[in-house]
């Protein structure tokens, strides 16, 4: 029997936030990257939390599923190691993705 992967809907009414950081590792991009995604209006601003910034988990999310259906012609700027992270996090929260598969 193989489970799967659901998503997880108490993401979008606890409000999580993500670091830079986190952006960095979940995207496999640059600091940089990000920056120019936000600037060109494919991803969430920051929100600034005192010194630090922050970005709304449900935002973020809801940005790369818009990012990952559109042609790659018309995301040139995204590295193909974003797109593979953002087609897998898609797959997994649509379920396409079981637990035997994914590990």
């Amino acid at each position: 029997m193989t489970d799967t992967i659901t998503p997880e809907p108490e993401a979008k009414r606890l409000g999580y936030y993500l670091t830079m950081e986190d952006l960095i590792e979940r995207l496999q991009c640059s600091k940089a990257t990000i920056y120019k995604m936000v600037r060109k209006g494919e991803f969430p601003a920051p929100i600034k939390l005192g010194r630090k910034a922050v970005w709304d988990e449900p935002a973020v999310v809801d940005a790369l599923e818009a990012l990952a259906r559109r042609p790659m012609a018309e995301n040139p700027s995204i590295p193909m190691a974003t797109r593979a992270a953002m087609a897998s996090a898609e797959a997994r929260r649509s379920g396409r993705i079981d637990d035997e598969s994914a590990a």
